[in-house]
């Protein structure tokens, strides 16, 4: 029995889902391809499943299941349901989907009345499972893989205890609740059908987790730089740095002497960089003065963590191994971006879009702070996202800093460098696998790397094992998968409507200069 994805029609958005995840797929060319021995989960993502429809019941019927859009699921079973406007939708504490969290959609999906979980803003269910002869169908109200490619930005309000919420301006649509959406229903519909759920594991070497902490060094005086680069010594770990060149020009070749950590860039004048020769005049002149340095920087980061199309072109240009801005993803796992005929070749590394600059513009105290980013971590954990942080040097407030550092390396996972991790990932990416399952266990057959690890689910349990030619389940060591922190009874109070909100969030974006 292989353990393999189908998808009935090609698509970049699931292409890029189901990369993250890690999972054997491949686009059905025929329906006389469909079996239930050949493929474990079949998505329905065609707009016109018609000449589907034979092959799919049979399929379904035999044991098979599928994944599907409400439309598709109107098109193909003839079920009625209601368009409807969907601003967010949410797991529930206990179901299969709890660990989805709060996904912002902020789109139109079809609802249905045999609904039972993740329900929307409007409190209405929005996902179905349903059983159909031997088989079984997840239906969900939208389609994930066009959601991962939308491109619209917002102001964001991220949930704090304290009450007072801090923002920052980021993806509108949850790109990482998504995925979790489809990991979720995997893995559900795997085990439904008796089979474990396997993938690519998400950190190198076996790692648990991984933790990296980026430092932007917006307008940064020495005094200050000096100061987060000793807290890092003493407290042995290394930084990826990323210079506002302009601001500490004359004195550049104090960070080429930062031994064992990461300088990358992230601009010559801090201003949103939105066109393409605006974009490409402010990184050649920062990648010139820290070339003058001996620094050859790998990893670019944007002022405001403001992404474009335009931005994207040219830090292809000057042939950068990854980037990381939050209005293009934040809180999931590694993309290359869909450029809308062709992928960029600079990974995206999405990290948490909440600093401790965010927390000071509210006037929040260190406790609040604390609070907020031990949740923050305790989240990320239990879904198995990296934990990938940042900071400014202007922001100071060392104890909290001192706090997540602590927190970050109780937790078990492992320091590192951005460039670290964005190589693996690169790694990671080309790697090609199939996968076989029988009672006794998994054959394995493909390209992969020896820092590569296999996770596999089942019911209620996983286990992490080292990618190899066959895995014996009686020689893996399952354990219990770690518990999802509840959702806070009143976390839809971030996405209400506030005319505060949105008044602060113009004069954000009108104050920040552009190029």
């Amino acid at each position: 029995m292989k353990l393999h994805i189908g998808l009935t029609s090609s698509s970049a958005g699931w292409q890029t889902i189901l990369q993250q995840e890690g999972v054997p797929f491949s686009v059905l060319v025929s329906p006389d391809q469909l079996n239930v021995e050949g493929f474990s989960v079949v998505v329905v993502n065609d707009n016109s499943p018609k000449r589907w429809k034979g092959m799919l019941d049979g399929y379904l019927r035999a044991g098979g299941a599928l994944l599907m859009t409400g439309e598709n699921y109107q098109r193909h079973f003839a079920r009625e349901g209601k368009r409807k406007s969907i601003r967010f939708l949410r797991g529930e504490p206990g179901s299969r989907f709890e660990r989805i969290g709060l996904v912002d959609i902020f789109s139109t999906g079809t609802i249905y009345q045999d609904a039972r979980l993740c329900p929307t803003n409007d409190g209405l269910p929005s996902v179905v499972v349903e059983r159909v002869g031997n088989g079984i169908i997840t239906v969900f109200p939208v389609d994930p893989g066009e959601l991962v490619l939308d491109a619209r930005t917002t102001q964001k309000y991220f949930y704090s205890p304290g009450g007072r919420h801090p923002s920052e301006h980021v993806s509108l649509v949850s790109r990482g609740g998504i995925r979790r959406m489809v990991h979720a229903a995997l893995e559900y519909l795997h085990n439904e059908r008796g089979l474990p759920y396997c993938h690519v594991w998400y950190f190198p070497d076996g790692a648990e987790n991984v933790f990296a902490v980026r430092v932007d060094s917006d307008y940064g005086t020495h005094d200050e730089i000096e100061s987060v680069y000793q807290f890092a010594e003493d407290h042995q770990i290394k930084l990826s740095w990323y210079l506002h060149t302009e601001s500490h020009k004359s004195w550049l070749s104090r960070f080429a002497s930062m031994d064992g950590h990461e300088i990358g860039i992230h601009c010559n004048e801090h201003a949103i960089l939105k066109s393409y020769a605006g974009s490409r005049a402010d990184i050649m002149k920062a990648r010139e003065l820290v070339q003058q340095q001996g620094i050859s920087p790998v990893g670019f980061v944007a002022p405001f963590g403001v992404w474009s199309s335009e931005l994207g072109k040219a830090i292809e240009e000057f042939g950068f191994l990854y980037s990381s801005e939050f209005s293009f993803d934040y809180d999931n796992l590694p993309s290359y971006p869909w450029m809308g005929a062709a992928w960029n070749s600079v990974l995206q590394i999405p990290i948490h879009p909440i600093c401790i600059g965010s927390f000071r513009r509210l006037g929040s105290g260190i406790n609040e702070m604390i609070e907020y980013f031990s949740r923050v971590v305790a989240w990320k954990r239990a879904v198995q996202e990296p934990l990938l942080f940042y900071h400014h040097p202007k922001d100071g407030c060392h104890p909290v800093l001192e706090f997540l550092i602590d927190a970050l390396k109780r937790s078990g996972a492992r320091s590192l460098l951005f460039r670290d991790f964005a190589a693996w990932w690169k790694e990671r990416f080309s790697m090609n696998l199939a996968v076989e399952f029988d009672k006794s266990g998994l054959a394995i057959e493909g390209s992969l790397s020896p820092r590569v690890s296999l996770h596999i689910t089942k019911g209620t349990q996983e286990a992490l094992v080292p990618s190899g030619l066959s895995i014996d389940f009686s020689k893996v060591q399952w354990r219990e998968k770690m518990p999802v922190p509840s959702l806070p009874v009143d976390i839809t109070s971030i996405r209400s409507f506030s005319l505060h909100k949105t008044v602060g969030a113009f004069w954000t974006v009108l104050r920040r200069k552009q190029k």
